[in-house]
């Protein structure tokens, strides 16, 4: 005997705990139709949050690809030009908060150890990131393990014009270039 599933007899596929605006980006992504929105220096608040949405369910049903995709979206969110400190830790809460993914942890606990500083004097709205560390045991241990950057701005750059940016990488055997 042959039984018809319930999604085959509505056309309806219940998802009860996917939101729905980051299925409609997976399904975008699925069919070609994905579009990366803004840029990292203009995401809102609700733009990160869908992302990171997004990665979950990417990650849930093993859409490798979208993954990269955002992967590279969030290394250039907190990369390009840094987020502003409530926002960065607004963004690192949200994702110790919906996924375990190792990751996406690093790409967010990277940045947290980058401006450790500016960070630990950041307490506005509830928004620290001891109240951080005291919510996510892991976030501990994400930043004792993460590489440090140090990004140097320098006006006037020797021997040009205009800003110079470069970026010193701590690596296992010591500092060197951002690679």
């Amino acid at each position: 005997m042959i039984r018809k599933l319930h999604e085959g007899l509505t056309d309806v596929i219940e998802m009860h705990d996917d939101e729905p605006s980051a299925v409609k980006l997976l399904l975008e992504w699925i069919y070609g139709k994905f579009v990366a929105y803004g840029s990292p220096k203009d995401e809102s608040m609700e733009d990160l949050r869908l992302h990171v949405a997004a990665y979950v369910v990417a990650d849930k049903y093993g859409v490798e690809t979208l993954k990269e995709e955002l992967m590279d979206m969030f290394s250039c969110y907190v990369d390009y030009k840094p987020l502003p400190a409530q926002k960065l830790l607004q963004l690192t809460q949200l994702v110790y908060a919906t996924t375990i993914d190792q990751k996406l942890r690093n790409v967010v606990a990277g940045a947290c150890a980058t401006r450790a500083t500016d960070l630990l004097s950041f307490d506005e709205d509830g928004v620290s990131l001891q109240a951080l560390l005291e919510e996510f045991e892991d976030l501990w241990k994400d930043l004792a393990k993460a590489p440090r950057r140090l990004d140097t701005w320098e006006f006037p750059p020797s021997g040009g014009n205009g800003w110079s940016f470069s970026a010193v990488v701590q690596h296992d055997d010591g500092w060197g270039p951002a690679t």
